[in-house]
Formats: structure tokens, sequence, C-alpha cells
């Protein structure tokens, strides 16, 4: 039996749409012969019809499932995240934390060393979620707000998502009137960490 009649998850393991519900069709064809599906479990179940499923968003939109199998001992509803993406959808999953909503940043230097170019710091930003780091190489720690501005426009960009917090040591690089002015106007909270506790930008210290 369907625990919920009315819900639908997206199945990215999924071939088919599958719905217990016989109410929920649009247009049905009954199926007979026992003919039999194969589940993820392991399992066999029996497919009794097909047919058009109309889904109804809460924010107006509207999405037809197309030969959508009828199993009454289904357990939930099923769309298929393969088809959709076969129609030109873009599925996008999201956790408690999700793409930009926290950025890890730290600024060093090369230990009286400078890189050939003659670079004498270098800037991270990691993202929490995905883990992916940017390294900029700087000549002096008042490039740090330029080098975020740069950052922020190519990752907001690519990923069409907005960066919501920085988080970052209280080094005067983070802490001008400027960076903060700028993180203002762009609706980013600017996390500190306490002094003398790099753990609480772990993610970045290790990094470094």
């Amino acid at each position: 039996m369907v625990l919920d009649t009315k819900d639908w998850w997206i199945d990215t393991g999924a071939t088919k749409h599958i719905c217990g519900d016989k109410s929920m069709f649009s247009t049905y064809q009954e199926i007979s012969g026992g003919e039999q599906l194969y589940m993820g479990n392991s399992s066999t179940a029996t497919i009794v019809g097909k047919g058009k499923v109309l889904l109804k968003f809460t924010y107006g939109k509207e999405l037809t499932l197309l030969d959508v199998l009828h199993i009454r001992d289904i357990r939930k509803n099923l769309v298929s995240g393969p088809l959709l993406s076969n129609k030109g959808f873009k599925l996008m999953f999201e956790s408690d934390k999700f793409l930009l909503g926290l950025i890890h940043s730290d600024l060093c230097d090369f230990k009286s060393t400078p890189t050939r170019g003659g670079k004498n710091y270098y800037i991270t930003f990691i993202d929490d979620c995905s883990k992916f780091c940017y390294v900029y190489l700087i000549n002096s720690k008042d490039e740090a707000l330029n080098m975020f501005k740069t950052y922020k426009a190519e990752v907001e960009n690519q990923l069409e998502r907005k960066i919501k917090a920085l988080r970052s040591d209280r080094g005067g690089e983070y802490e001008s009137i400027a960076f903060s002015k700028f993180c203002a106007q762009h609706g980013i909270v600017h996390q500190t960490t306490a002094p003398y506790t790099p753990q609480q930008n772990g993610v970045v210290e290790r990094k470094n």
C-alpha cells in the first residue's frame, strides 16, 4: 500500500514513473497478463495499468507524467529522475548544506619565499558543501577584497546561486571597512572566529 497517495518522490534509480493510486490518473489503460516490474529491492510487483498523471505544484506549475505505471502495492509514488533528465529537466538536490551557503576563507604568506612571479601571499576560498577550493596568488594583503569580488563573480555566475555567508579569522584584510561594506551591500553574513581559535575555521586551516 502507498503510505501517502498524494506524495511523490524523485528516484534517480527508477527507470519508470510509478503510482499506487488509480484516482490520480487522468488517462488510464488496464494491463492484464500479470506483467511484472523489477523493483530496487530485488522484488517484483504486478503492473495493473498505465496512463497519464498530472502533478500540481504548490507554486502553481503543473507537470504531466506520461506512461506512468500503476502498481497497487508500491509504498511510494515515484518520479523517474532519468526520464525527467531525458526530457531536459535539471535535477538539484539539497540538504542542510548547499552550494555557496558558507564559504571559508584564509590568507597566508609564503614565509619570506615569494613565488617566481613575486607573489608573497595566497588567499583561499572553500565552499563548505562541496569543499571545492579556489586559490589566488597576491602581492599584498590589501588585495583580499578584490580577490573575493573576483571569486564571488565567477562562482555565482557559474552556479546560478548567491553566496550566503563568509567565514574568516579576524585578520585586518577581512576587518576593513570596505570589506564589511561590500558584504553588507550583497547580503553576505560575515562570520569571524574568536581570537586564537583557528579550529573555528578548521576547513580552511586544514587546507593551508
